[in-house]
Parts: C-alpha cells; sequence; structure tokens
C-alpha cells in the first residue's frame, strides 16, 4: 500500500500529468456550464412557448413576461458560447 501510495504521489507531483489533469478538470467544468446553460434554454423556451399560446388581447404584462423570457434565453445563449469558446 505504501509502494501504490508513494507512486501516486509521484505521478501526481510530475508536471505532465498535473497540467493533464487541470486540462481535463477544466472540459469537465466547461461540460457542465454548457449543459446547465443548455437545460435553462430549453425550459425558457417552454415557458415562453406556453405563454404565447394563452396570450389574448395583447395583455402588456405577459407580453413584458416573454421579453425578460427571451432575453433570458439570450443570456444562456451567450453563457454556452462563452464556455465554448472556453474550450
Amino acid at each position: 500500500m505504501e509502494v501504490l501510495n508513494c507512486l501516486c504521489d509521484e505521478a501526481l507531483s510530475s508536471g505532465k500529468l498535473r497540467t493533464y489533469i487541470d486540462i481535463e478538470e477544466k472540459k469537465c467544468v466547461t461540460k457542465q456550464k454548457i449543459k446547465a446553460a443548455t437545460r435553462k434554454q430549453k425550459e425558457l423556451k417552454r415557458r415562453h412557448n406556453d405563454m404565447t399560446k394563452t396570450i389574448e388581447g395583447g395583455d402588456i404584462a405577459n407580453n413584458e413576461e416573454a421579453n425578460d423570457i427571451l432575453s433570458q434565453i439570450k443570456e444562456a445563449e451567450e453563457v454556452k458560447q462563452a464556455a465554448r469558446n472556453g474550450l
């Protein structure tokens, strides 16, 4: 067990392996951000579609809320794009 522990410590202290682990961790975090933004975007699109189906007579409050949802969808897309650029 001590030999295995020593080998692991040596491997983790090497620059190449440490760099590889750091890069892979950043990729994983980036993919998680993209997935979260995609889920949020889908939920917002669903809410927007539901809202546009129920709007009758051009209710101003609903139109403002719909515009707010659209801006949130755009923000989620920007988050996804920024994360993709980080890869």
